[in-house]
């Protein structure tokens, strides 16, 4: 994950059952939104190939059943990481904070028919 726009702390974030295969194949990328297969098995390990729209429903259906949701758990040292970046930029914990998830042109730069789903985060002040 040392890729232009990609976090390689998100393992941090995930427990061992998770393992992260990396891939310059475009179509692995896509294969999700193309196909709507659910988990299909392979030699290392399984893939699940589920529409967004597939997976927003299924969530949403699974809450209303009463299902509770997984919550990603940063550990000690991100968290500390974190809030030492903040007092850096003179942000108290104490203060209301906004966070904006934005996409940038550094992801999958080669794709430029996805360019208008991107943004910088300087337009948002």
């Amino acid at each position: 994950m040392t890729k232009p726009g990609t976090n390689p702390r998100i393992r941090n974030l995930f427990d061992v059952a998770y393992r992260f295969v990396e891939t310059d194949q475009q179509v692995i990328h896509f294969a999700g939104v193309l196909r709507d297969d659910g988990i299909v098995a392979g030699n290392s390990f399984d893939l699940l190939l589920w529409k967004p729209a597939g997976s927003h429903v299924g969530f949403l259906r699974r809450l209303v059943q009463g299902a509770t949701p997984d919550r990603l758990s940063p550990s000690p040292e991100i968290i500390a990481r974190a809030e030492a970046d903040l007092h850096r930029r003179g942000v108290g914990l104490d203060m209301p904070l906004v966070l904006l998830h934005v996409g940038t042109g550094d992801y999958l730069a080669n794709l430029t028919h996805n360019r208008h789903l991107t943004t910088t985060p300087a337009l948002h002040g």
